[in-house]
């Protein structure tokens, strides 16, 4: 694929990569099952696929009769993936960068390159910070919600870099933690060797917030809600390729 430099802008993925098979189902209820499973509300699965909302809650009551379940809880309980491997492509579309308003710049390019075998989603980012102790950009992460079941149970995740030399930020944020201000999520600082390639894993209970900003808050997995890469307090230029982020229960 051709390189795509991003500058400040949302991607947004038409599916959420966890789609399955499941035998029973009609044609139209597999196709409602795997929008479920991708996130999507019922009233948006029905403008979707251009159905009422009643059909659609006549699909979904046989669909959950077929599984053997009655709530959406218990249909995410059950169908949703134990672990996750952070490779697809529209998973590693749904990102935004962002960047203080201090004069800092940052773009982003998604590519897909062959690694070891296998088509592998990577990051690019590349900008510069400005003159300033408060300065910071990076990418911020939306998981699904299959992404999200993982992401609450796990003790620890992974990526790859091909570094800098300089520190960056692995965070996770959650709705807590957002309410105080979106520079206090909890994270782990990791250092990068330039023009190196570096094995990264991050453990859940090294995150901590930044003591220089404010209030604190406890750490309540449960509530987290997305994944941030950032670079801080530095004055000049950066430039990092991320890949291969994995999230296991």
């Amino acid at each position: 694929m051709s390189d795509l430099w991003y500058n400040n802008t949302d991607m947004k993925a038409e599916n959420a990569g966890t789609a399955q098979q499941t035998s029973g189902l009609t044609p139209r209820e597999q196709e409602i099952f795997n929008l479920l499973l991708a996130g999507k509300a019922p009233k948006e699965i029905a403008y979707n696929l251009k159905i009422s909302y009643s059909t659609f809650l006549t699909h979904q009551k046989k669909i959950y009769q077929k599984l053997g379940i009655h709530t959406i809880n218990e249909f995410l309980t059950k169908c949703l993936p134990d672990k996750f491997d952070w490779k697809s492509p529209d998973v590693f579309s749904r990102v935004t960068v962002f960047r203080d308003k201090l004069g800092s710049k940052i773009n982003l390019m998604i590519k897909t390159e062959k690694i070891d075998g296998h088509e592998v989603p990577c990051h690019y980012i590349k900008g510069s910070l400005a003159d300033n102790p408060y300065v910071y950009a990076g990418i911020y992460i939306q998981p699904d919600s299959a992404e999200l079941k993982v992401i609450k149970t796990t003790s620890s995740f992974s990526f790859n870099v091909l570094g800098d030399g300089n520190s960056y930020n692995a965070m996770l944020t959650t709705s807590d933690s957002r309410t105080i201000g979106e520079e206090n999520h909890f994270r782990k600082t990791f250092k990068t060797n330039k023009n190196e390639i570096s094995h990264i894993t991050i453990n859940i209970n090294e995150l901590v917030q930044h003591e220089d900003f404010g209030k604190k808050v406890t750490f309540i997995q449960n509530n987290v809600e997305g994944i941030k890469f950032e670079i801080s307090g530095y004055k000049g230029n950066f430039k990092l390729k991320i890949w291969d982020i994995k999230f296991s229960s």
